[in-house]
């Protein structure tokens, strides 16, 4: 009886390993599968924000391009102002604020994608490259012939310049962001900012 007993338990502790065995398997197995869909969703969440990217710096820097042609132009349209038909102000008002408001227009769009898919620290960039042309077309439609809010070109050159780095700085981040290859194990979450709501 005592070799039946000895076969029991051993047959007994072989199966308790046998299961221990195939649990460990089976999450090992299903740890794989996680990181590798964790993997491909961040490399498919980097290819979204790298086109994010991309498509924002262009769309800034024709817009950056708009605006600046209007300063350029400046002096040249405040010339023929007595040849407008009608009131020569209010035409050059309507037709700047026209192409102020299609250079903004253009970055819009992908300023939003960018603050959706983007990280924290770009987005805020992003931000305050938008903000900085809103105030640059806020400069020029203050020097209109005319305006209520009289501005100070100074102002354009500041904001102009201040545009200018934060292009450089968004450049920088986008660069670093895209040369990190994705890993499993790391949160694809994006933090946020104090006072921002998810």
């Amino acid at each position: 009886m005592t070799d039946a007993w000895g076969m029991v338990i051993a047959a007994g502790v072989g199966g308790v390993f046998a299961l221990f065995g195939s649990f460990i398997g089976f999450r090992v197995g299903r740890r794989q599968v996680q990181d590798q869909a964790q993997v491909e969703h961040l490399q498919w969440l980097r290819g979204q924000r790298q086109a994010a990217y991309v498509a924002f710096l262009d769309a800034w820097d024709q817009a950056m391009a708009q605006i600046h042609g209007q300063v350029e132009a400046w002096d040249e349209m405040i010339a023929y102002l007595p040849y407008y038909e009608g009131d020569g102000e209010e035409a050059m008002a309507a037709s700047v604020t026209r192409d102020l408001s299609a250079a903004i227009a253009t970055v819009r769009p992908t300023g939003e994608r960018v603050q959706l898919l983007g990280t924290a620290g770009i987005d805020s960039v992003a931000v305050n490259m938008s903000e900085l042309l809103l105030e640059m077309c806020r400069v020029i439609e203050g020097s209109l012939p005319g305006s209520t809010a009289p501005t100070e070109w100074s102002e354009y050159g500041q904001a102009h310049e201040a545009g200018m780095v934060q292009r450089v700085v968004f450049l920088s981040r986008a660069r670093e962001e895209m040369h990190v290859a994705p890993q499993p194990g790391k949160s694809p979450r994006r933090a946020l900012r104090p006072g921002q709501r998810y």
